[in-house]
């Protein structure tokens, strides 16, 4: 049972509250969240089958992020992620087709069927891999982009995380090592508040994970609840996404972006 259902007001509001882009382009934003939104819906509603022989979990009240970041990255940036997967899958231009076949067991799921719903892969579009591991993707993520660095490439890496990965160690290790070498990479904190069932207030000091972000040396915005047009602007400035600048230059630094989404439906498993 579906229990936030959509109560907004539609794509008016939308381009009502960022009227300084095209509305085609503020459409498309609307249409891809509201894709994600009706395919989570639809898999929430159809898990107790049991057919679907994998954990998973949503990303209802979270698709702003992954929708604003994603338009303004290309099929060559690369984007890892999280156990929470479907929202950067989809929005990057994952197949949908593979994505259901995975989670059903089926061999020609996104890989084989030998991941389920938190390791979904499409290297057509540069959904370059993901992690169950809490800030298992961080360290992955940090080396791809300094691989793409030593070999001169154009493109630009993110990593998608929650705020409960800046608790692990690898998480401060790979911010560190990311301004050392001056990396193309953006670190996308998505902060929800909630590791499981633990609130953030519980286990961490009261803090500004953008401030705390910035004592690695690096730049850093954040936002509450912004709406994706505002994530693609902060991501085409901060991440230098849209100007293509050569990663071996170092014009492209390492960026956190901690931004706070309301996640509204729990993991199924």
């Amino acid at each position: 049972m579906i229990r936030y259902m959509y109560a907004g007001e539609g794509l008016d509001g939308f381009v009502r509250r960022g009227s300084s882009y095209p509305r085609e382009f503020h459409s498309k934003l609307f249409r891809d969240m509201l894709r994600i939104r009706l395919i989570e819906e639809e898999i929430e509603r159809r898990y107790h089958e049991d057919q679907m022989k994998t954990p998973i979990h949503l990303v209802i009240g979270q698709e702003a992020t992954s929708v604003g970041c994603c338009a303004a990255l290309t099929n060559d940036d690369l984007l890892y992620s999280s156990h929470r997967t479907h929202g950067n899958y989809l929005a990057k231009g994952g197949n949908l087709q593979s994505m259901l076949c995975e989670m059903f067991c089926r061999a020609n799921g996104c890989v084989g069927s030998r991941g389920g719903s938190m390791h979904l892969i499409d290297k057509r579009v540069g959904m370059a891999g993901t992690s169950a591991i809490v800030a298992g993707a961080i360290p992955i993520a940090t080396g791809a982009a300094l691989a793409a660095k030593l070999k001169r490439a154009a493109h630009a890496t993110v990593v998608f995380f929650g705020e409960a990965a800046t608790e692990e160690g690898a998480c401060s290790e790979s911010l560190n090592f990311a301004a050392l070498k001056q990396l193309p990479l953006v670190f996308f904190c998505e902060n929800n508040f909630y590791s499981v069932q633990s609130p953030l207030w519980t286990r961490q000091p009261s803090r500004s994970l953008r401030k705390w972000a910035e004592g690695f040396g690096l730049p850093a915005v954040a936002g509450a609840k912004p709406p994706p047009s505002t994530i693609w602007t902060r991501l085409a400035v901060a991440g230098k996404l849209t100007a293509r600048l050569p990663a071996s230059a170092g014009y492209a630094p390492a960026t956190p972006c901690p931004l706070s989404p309301w996640h509204w439906a729990q993991c199924c498993s």
